[in-house]
């Protein structure tokens, strides 16, 4: 590995041209509900070459393939379908305007990723349901204001498109596990999606503390998935999502001593969903309209320390998440499938360790290790799994010039 990763080790070249590299090389396993997964491997390779084309404006080309073969604690289990093995390709470019005279900073942006995804080893690529790609444009805009305060203004859309779920799922008119469709999936490209968004953030540094605020509201229209009615029948609406999500954080960097730091953090954020799209039970006759709502609550608290040289540390981090998913219109159900009174709800609790090892400039060996719990009212898992555990490791090396 270490010779793999020494191949990236060039020079950053002059001349108005600076190249950042990040590579991973890592291996590890995924053990979920009691079952463990054969050891597997994750990597990923990001070039951003930095080009300042004129006294004001600076190009940043960013091309990036990352391969997933070790799931992950933090990847969606329950409420979603977990991929055995994935890759993603990006390309993307961000600019910088720095207007003279201003103190404004201008950010265009652009991007186009592909993601690859296999439900089964034995899978060919580019023939996964899950298979997607999506072209994306943006526009931020920061304002660095006095006495550590800036802001921030942003505006974002994407068009996500699916191109075999029509061919397979939709078609065979039920799901991977052999599961009748939902009515409203039932239909072709009802995962294509176009996305706009609006956003808004504020960072102030007050002595010791980071504080950084961010709210954002996002609207997911999809335009080939109709409308559930109160028959099951569909209609000539189409499913249209409004997403806000609020977020802060606090950072809390601390100097020990000359040779060792800590670094604390805590984060919390809210979002709610609100959707027009319902669903039909066709096999209990039941209506279930709001039944894409839902509300997020999530907190984080973690802290890194970091021991010997400040610049080529030896780090140990660890964390503590907690995550809580409620739907207010959808009850949850017993064992058998019947439904009970209340709202259906799902706790994830999630624990991280980690640590970093310099060997030499810009290469270090890295450890992870994930545990999570989930726990919720919803015993009917013939479909999805709502309570379980999973744990994985990472271990490998990484280099970041």
């Amino acid at each position: 590995m270490v010779a793999a990763a020494a191949m990236l080790a060039w020079p950053r070249v002059s001349h108005g041209l600076e190249t950042a590299v990040r590579a991973q090389l890592l291996g590890g396993q995924y053990f979920y509900a009691g079952q463990k997964g054969a050891l597997s491997g994750n990597a990923a390779l990001t070039l951003a070459p930095a080009t300042r084309l004129t006294d004001t404006f600076t190009l940043v080309p960013v091309l990036s393939s990352s391969y997933q073969g070790t799931k992950q604690a933090v990847d969606l289990v329950g409420a979603g379908t977990i991929v055995q093995e994935q890759m993603e390709h990006r390309v993307a470019a961000r600019g910088i305007w720095e207007p003279k005279d201003s103190r404004w900073k201008l950010k265009p942006s652009a991007g186009y990723t592909y993601t690859l995804a296999k439900e089964t080893r034995d899978e060919s690529w580019g023939r996964g349901l899950f298979d997607s790609w999506r072209l994306g444009l943006g526009l931020d805009a920061e304002y660095p204001a006095r006495d550590g305060l800036a802001f921030r203004l942003g505006a974002d859309y994407y068009y996500t498109t699916y191109p075999n779920f029509s061919s397979l799922e939709s078609q065979a008119g039920v799901d991977p596990s052999g599961q009748p469709l939902a009515r409203e999936l039932a239909g072709k490209k009802t995962m294509d999606h176009h996305t706009q968004g609006v956003g808004a953030g504020a960072t102030l540094i007050k002595g010791r503390f980071v504080l950084d605020g961010r709210l954002r509201e996002q609207r997911s229209f999809f335009a080939d998935q109709r409308v559930v009615d109160g028959t099951g029948i569909l209609s000539d609406a189409s499913r249209e999502d409004w997403l806000t999500s609020l977020s802060g954080s606090i950072g809390m960097p601390s100097e020990l001593n000359t040779d060792r730091r800590l670094l604390g953090h805590a984060d919390l954020s809210v979002a709610f969903n609100r959707s027009n799209q319902a669903s039909f039970d066709a096999r209990r006759a039941r209506y279930l309209p709001g039944y894409y709502d839902y509300s997020d609550v999530r907190l984080g608290v973690g802290a890194r320390r970091l021991f010997g040289d400040p610049r080529e540390p030896v780090t140990l981090s660890a964390g503590l998440s907690f995550a809580r998913r409620t739907y207010p219109h959808r009850p949850p159900q017993e064992a058998t499938g019947v439904y009970r009174g209340g709202t259906l709800s799902q706790d994830v609790r999630t624990l991280s360790l980690g640590a970093d090892y310099p060997l030499a400039p810009a290469f270090k060996l890295l450890f992870r290790l994930d545990h999570a719990r989930s726990s919720s009212n919803q015993d009917y898992e013939q479909v999805y799994a709502y309570n379980y555990t999973v744990t994985n490791f990472l271990f490998g090396i990484a280099y970041d010039y």
